[in-house]
């Protein structure tokens, strides 16, 4: 359904659900804008207040590590997504919009939104977030597995509904390993590990974001 005043969307049935998204980038633009004027919304405000404190701890300025997206679940998701590092498309200080949503301009957003239109995920019961939140020279991410392992068993404790775990890229598997190890709370959440978006076919993108959508479903 297109509302008056939003941009301009496509409408694509999934499995189960309507999925829509602005179908140019000016309609994009708009909608990250709007998104940004929403990042102090309850359901993601203790996740804000995270990342802010992720990037304090680091020495970087508020807003370095991205925003969760709140037309995701926010504390409420019952499916993580886990990518590597925060990429250009939502670093703030490379011209990003400073959120982890997958309305950004970039390869990796690009074909999640066709992940989603393809699965039908109900996006309201989904997180994105990196296994290093805090941004890295390109290609550094492996050597933080051990400090993104314990941000995530943070985020994890903030999340009282997660049912399981996608992670997207090689490192975002190695930090999801290190927490199975260490976390009783991670041992009881479900896990499917695929190839970054950046890298991933097609089959193999959608065949993990069909897999969220069973699991957020169940």
């Amino acid at each position: 359904m297109v509302h008056c005043g939003l941009p301009p969307v496509v409408e694509v049935y999934g499995a189960a659900m309507k999925v829509a998204f602005p179908s140019t980038p000016s309609g994009r633009t708009e909608a990250r804008s709007r998104l940004w004027e929403r990042r102090n919304e309850p359901h993601v405000a203790a996740l804000v207040k995270f990342a802010e404190e992720i990037a304090t701890n680091s020495g970087l300025m508020p807003g370095a590590v991205p925003y969760p997206d709140p037309d995701g679940g926010g504390v409420n998701a019952r499916v993580l997504f886990l990518l590597n590092d925060p990429g250009d498309g939502a670093k703030s200080g490379t011209g990003g919009s400073g959120m982890l949503t997958i309305l950004n301009e970039d390869q990796t957003s690009r074909k999640q939104r066709a992940a989603v239109e393809a699965s039908g995920l109900d996006r309201s019961l989904t997180l994105h977030w990196n296994a290093v939140p805090w941004p890295v020279p390109r290609g550094a991410a492996a050597q933080h597995v051990a400090a993104g392992a314990r941000s995530l068993i943070r985020l994890v404790a903030l999340l009282p509904d997660l049912r399981g775990i996608v992670a997207l890229g090689a490192t975002a598997r190695r930090v999801t390993d290190e927490v199975q190890v260490i976390s009783a709370r991670a041992r009881h959440l479900k896990f499917h590990h695929s190839t970054h978006p950046e890298r991933s076919s097609n089959a193999a993108l959608f065949e993990a974001y069909g897999w969220a959508a069973n699991v957020a479903s169940d």
